[in-house]
Protein backbone atom coordinates (compact mmCIF):
# COMPACT_ATOMS: atom_id res chain seq x y z
CA UNK A 1 0.00 0.00 0.00
CA UNK A 2 1.45 3.55 -1.03
CA UNK A 3 1.64 6.31 1.68
CA UNK A 4 -1.05 8.38 0.14
CA UNK A 5 -3.73 5.48 0.38
CA UNK A 6 -2.56 4.75 3.44
CA UNK A 7 -3.42 8.52 4.29
CA UNK A 8 -5.95 8.08 2.46
CA UNK A 9 -7.61 5.36 4.27
CA UNK A 10 -6.64 7.10 7.70
CA UNK A 11 -8.65 9.99 6.94
CA UNK A 12 -11.70 7.52 6.21
CA UNK A 13 -11.33 5.97 9.07
CA UNK A 14 -10.34 8.80 11.77
CA UNK A 15 -13.14 11.08 12.51
CA UNK A 16 -13.05 14.69 10.84
CA UNK A 17 -14.32 17.35 13.58
CA UNK A 18 -17.10 19.08 12.20
CA UNK A 19 -17.36 22.73 11.53
CA UNK A 20 -18.09 24.67 14.43
CA UNK A 21 -22.35 24.76 14.75
CA UNK A 22 -22.51 21.45 12.37
CA UNK A 23 -23.68 18.82 14.27
CA UNK A 24 -23.05 15.19 12.31
CA UNK A 25 -25.57 13.79 10.33
CA UNK A 26 -25.85 10.11 12.19
CA UNK A 27 -24.53 9.46 15.74
CA UNK A 28 -21.28 7.23 15.42
CA UNK A 29 -21.36 3.92 16.23
CA UNK A 30 -19.35 2.88 19.11
CA UNK A 31 -17.74 0.14 17.61
CA UNK A 32 -16.41 2.09 14.78
CA UNK A 33 -15.67 4.61 17.47
CA UNK A 34 -13.41 2.12 19.15
CA UNK A 35 -11.76 0.64 15.50
CA UNK A 36 -11.03 4.41 14.04
CA UNK A 37 -9.20 5.26 18.00
CA UNK A 38 -7.41 1.58 17.95
CA UNK A 39 -6.31 3.04 14.34
CA UNK A 40 -5.56 6.59 15.20
CA UNK A 41 -3.50 5.24 18.37
CA UNK A 42 -1.42 2.05 15.94
CA UNK A 43 -1.05 4.90 13.27
CA UNK A 44 1.08 6.91 15.86
CA UNK A 45 3.16 4.13 17.46
CA UNK A 46 6.58 3.44 15.78
CA UNK A 47 6.76 0.26 13.47
CA UNK A 48 8.18 -2.01 15.98
CA UNK A 49 5.00 -1.54 18.04
CA UNK A 50 2.95 -1.98 15.03
CA UNK A 51 4.96 -5.07 14.30
CA UNK A 52 4.65 -6.66 17.74
CA UNK A 53 0.67 -5.42 17.56
CA UNK A 54 -0.08 -7.92 14.65
CA UNK A 55 2.41 -10.93 16.16
CA UNK A 56 0.12 -10.44 19.39
CA UNK A 57 -3.33 -10.36 17.79
CA UNK A 58 -2.15 -13.09 15.27
CA UNK A 59 -1.00 -15.51 18.20
CA UNK A 60 -4.43 -14.75 19.66
CA UNK A 61 -6.37 -15.77 16.86
CA UNK A 62 -4.21 -18.49 16.37
CA UNK A 63 -5.10 -19.81 19.73
CA UNK A 64 -8.90 -18.84 19.83
CA UNK A 65 -8.47 -21.37 16.70
CA UNK A 66 -6.48 -23.78 18.20
CA UNK A 67 -8.57 -23.92 21.17
CA UNK A 68 -11.42 -24.15 19.27
CA UNK A 69 -9.83 -27.22 17.26
CA UNK A 70 -8.86 -28.58 20.69
CA UNK A 71 -12.29 -28.40 21.87
CA UNK A 72 -14.56 -29.32 19.36
CA UNK A 73 -12.26 -31.54 17.16
CA UNK A 74 -9.41 -33.33 18.82
CA UNK A 75 -10.86 -33.90 22.31
CA UNK A 76 -13.83 -35.71 21.36
CA UNK A 77 -11.68 -38.32 18.76
CA UNK A 78 -9.35 -38.62 21.68
CA UNK A 79 -12.31 -39.54 23.76
CA UNK A 80 -13.45 -41.84 21.04
CA UNK A 81 -10.29 -43.40 20.60
CA UNK A 82 -10.33 -44.03 24.22
CA UNK A 83 -13.98 -45.54 24.27
CA UNK A 84 -12.74 -47.69 21.44
CA UNK A 85 -9.68 -48.79 22.83
CA UNK A 86 -11.73 -49.89 26.24
CA UNK A 87 -14.10 -51.98 24.31
CA UNK A 88 -11.88 -53.53 22.38
CA UNK A 89 -9.94 -54.49 25.66
CA UNK A 90 -13.60 -55.53 27.29
CA UNK A 91 -14.42 -57.47 23.70
CA UNK A 92 -10.82 -58.96 24.59
CA UNK A 93 -11.52 -60.07 28.12
CA UNK A 94 -14.71 -61.36 27.25
CA UNK A 95 -13.07 -63.28 24.67
CA UNK A 96 -10.56 -64.97 26.96
CA UNK A 97 -13.24 -65.42 29.69
CA UNK A 98 -15.27 -67.39 27.51
CA UNK A 99 -12.14 -69.69 26.08
CA UNK A 100 -11.39 -70.02 29.42
CA UNK A 101 -14.57 -71.64 30.55
CA UNK A 102 -14.55 -73.98 27.61
CA UNK A 103 -11.31 -75.08 28.08
CA UNK A 104 -12.62 -76.26 32.13
CA UNK A 105 -15.63 -77.36 30.35
CA UNK A 106 -13.43 -79.56 28.01
CA UNK A 107 -11.10 -80.57 31.02
CA UNK A 108 -13.76 -81.25 33.36
CA UNK A 109 -15.84 -83.80 30.75
CA UNK A 110 -12.60 -85.37 30.05
CA UNK A 111 -11.88 -86.05 33.64
CA UNK A 112 -15.40 -87.14 33.74
CA UNK A 113 -14.97 -89.68 30.77
CA UNK A 114 -11.46 -91.10 32.67
CA UNK A 115 -13.35 -91.77 35.39
CA UNK A 116 -16.12 -93.29 34.04
CA UNK A 117 -13.62 -95.37 31.93
CA UNK A 118 -11.67 -96.16 35.46
CA UNK A 119 -15.09 -97.37 37.04
CA UNK A 120 -15.58 -99.50 33.97
CA UNK A 121 -12.06 -100.91 34.37
CA UNK A 122 -12.64 -101.63 38.26
CA UNK A 123 -15.79 -103.12 37.50
CA UNK A 124 -14.55 -105.79 35.11
CA UNK A 125 -11.77 -106.30 37.29
CA UNK A 126 -14.03 -106.69 40.48
CA UNK A 127 -16.19 -108.96 37.97
CA UNK A 128 -12.48 -111.24 37.32
CA UNK A 129 -11.14 -111.29 41.02
CA UNK A 130 -15.32 -112.48 41.97
CA UNK A 131 -15.30 -114.90 39.28
CA UNK A 132 -11.42 -116.22 40.18
CA UNK A 133 -12.05 -116.45 44.21
CA UNK A 134 -15.34 -118.63 43.27
CA UNK A 135 -13.37 -120.53 41.21
CA UNK A 136 -10.91 -120.98 43.63
CA UNK A 137 -13.26 -122.09 46.34
CA UNK A 138 -15.15 -124.12 44.14
CA UNK A 139 -11.73 -125.84 43.22
CA UNK A 140 -11.29 -125.64 47.06
CA UNK A 141 -14.11 -127.84 47.96
CA UNK A 142 -14.21 -129.93 45.02
CA UNK A 143 -10.77 -131.27 46.24
CA UNK A 144 -11.73 -131.31 50.23
CA UNK A 145 -14.51 -133.26 49.30
CA UNK A 146 -12.59 -136.04 47.61
CA UNK A 147 -9.85 -135.70 50.39
CA UNK A 148 -12.67 -136.41 52.84
CA UNK A 149 -13.94 -139.10 50.46
CA UNK A 150 -10.48 -140.43 49.33
CA UNK A 151 -9.96 -140.86 53.00
CA UNK A 152 -12.15 -142.92 54.11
Amino acid sequence: MTERAAKQLASQLVPQTPAAGVQPAQPADPKITMVREALGFLSRQHPAYLTLWAVLISLGACMWFGGQYVVNTAIPAHLASIKQGYKELWDKHMEDKQQTERQHREHMDQIVHEMQHSNQLLDSLVRELVLQVRARDHAASGSSEKQKGGGQ
